[in-house]
């Protein structure tokens, strides 16, 4: 169910180009700005998910591997820096980066489900309950859109967070 465009008011503001001024170029002005609740504009929201959910969490992925491993094995190592010793010198750097795919890709997952699916139930829901009740009952409208957009990311997300803990709690140095 797809609410009818001109119900979204309430999420549309008078945009003005963006102007990055230089005192030595011309302005640049974006020629073509993304029409809120457009197909292109879910699109974008997903993949700005993406990218900053799987990227953050893969640049992490050394500190949640030692953080699984000192969670499963207690005394293994006697802190953060013996664990990143002891695992660079037995596995070398890729020791230090095992569980990085599944974490790229559940985590980028995640974040496309998050942030897209967040926008898309924000013009939905608007859509359902009428463009003056969700004025009225933003926060409400925004905390509903949020949790159900949860949902699904975490579901995307767990199946390769599973994969990621097996793979970083089974071969220990």
């Amino acid at each position: 169910m797809i609410p009818p465009t001109e119900s979204l008011n309430a999420f549309k503001a008078v945009r003005k180009p963006f102007i990055a001024a230089s005192t030595v170029e011309k302005p640049f002005v974006a020629h073509a700005p993304i029409e809120i609740n457009s197909a292109k504009y879910f699109f974008t929201s997903a993949v700005g998910g993406a990218l900053a959910c799987g990227l953050t969490h893969y640049m992490m992925t050394p500190v949640d591997m030692l953080k699984c491993r000192m969670q499963v094995t207690k005394g293994m190592y006697s802190g953060v820096i013996d664990g990143f010793k002891k695992v660079a010198s037995a596995e070398g750097i890729k020791g230090l980066y095992l569980g990085g795919m599944p974490t790229l890709i559940g985590y980028s997952l995640q974040g496309m489900g998050k942030y897209g699916f967040y926008e898309y139930f924000k013009y939905l829901y608007t859509g359902i309950v009428g463009e003056e009740t969700a004025a009225k009952y933003k926060t409400m409208l925004y905390l509903s859109a949020s949790g159900s957009a949860e949902v699904i990311a975490d579901v995307l997300l767990c199946p390769m967070e599973a994969l990621k803990v097996k793979m970083q709690t089974s071969a220990t140095p």
